[in-house]
Order: C-alpha cells, then structure tokens, then sequence
C-alpha cells in the first residue's frame, strides 16, 4: 500500500504518508482503514512530499465521497496535506483542498510538516 499511517487515541490525530505511486485502491484502503481502527474522526495529516498520484483530483475526490458514503463514515475531519510546491501532487492536492475547502471541510495545503502541525493544532483550538 502507497498510503502508510498511525494513530494518536491521546492527540485524536492521524499521522499518514505516502510513498510512490497511490493509486484509486490506496485511497480506498487508506479510509477503510482508519474507519476499522475507529480513527476516521480524528483529525488528519498526510505527507505527500514522496508520493504522486495515479489520478487526477477530480476523481480522487468522488472515490473519498463515494467510500465514505458507503461505510457511512460521516463528514472529513479537519485534514493537512504537505506536498511539495512544483509537484503535480502538489497540484492535485491543492485542487482537492479548493473544492472540499468550498463545501466547508476544514482541509489546507503545506510545504512543511511544521507548518500542517500548527494549522491542525489552531483548527483544533477554535
């Protein structure tokens, strides 16, 4: 799998990154598999920065609605995504940040980690 992560019951908080190439099915693994580990609440921070993906943002983003309608996982936790700026992951995350953003979905976008760090802590506190 293309998307790796860990859980902080204490923090509410998962720590994800990807690595390669992630495809439609590692996205689907990703939220099946913070919904199995009661996780899919907490808040969320995805390093991109050694990932691209295999599609484009349109569609990762119906694959996100469609699995999380199916396991009924409710609405997106306040989300952080680091990619690097110049990428076409950077792109496509910024591009699935601007629509979800629009629905009212607390995501952004980040060059650094420490910066995605103190954007959920702030996100948290309000």
């Amino acid at each position: 799998m293309a998307l790796h992560f860990s859980v902080s019951r204490a923090r509410r908080r998962v720590d994800a990154f990807g690595t390669g190439v992630i495809a439609l099915a590692d996205v689907t693994r990703y939220i099946e598999d913070r919904v199995a580990a009661g996780a899919y609440s907490f808040d969320q921070c995805v390093d991109l920065r050694a990932a691209e993906f295999a599609a484009d943002a349109a569609t990762l983003q119906r694959t996100v609605r469609e699995e999380r309608n199916l396991l009924k996982a409710g609405p997106l936790p306040p989300t952080a995504l680091v990619a690097t700026v110049g990428t076409p992951t950077h792109e496509t995350a910024r591009a699935i940040a601007a629509s979800f953003s629009a629905e009212g979905v607390p995501i952004a976008v980040f060059s650094t980690l420490v910066q995605a760090e103190v954007w959920l802590e702030k996100t948290r506190d309000e």
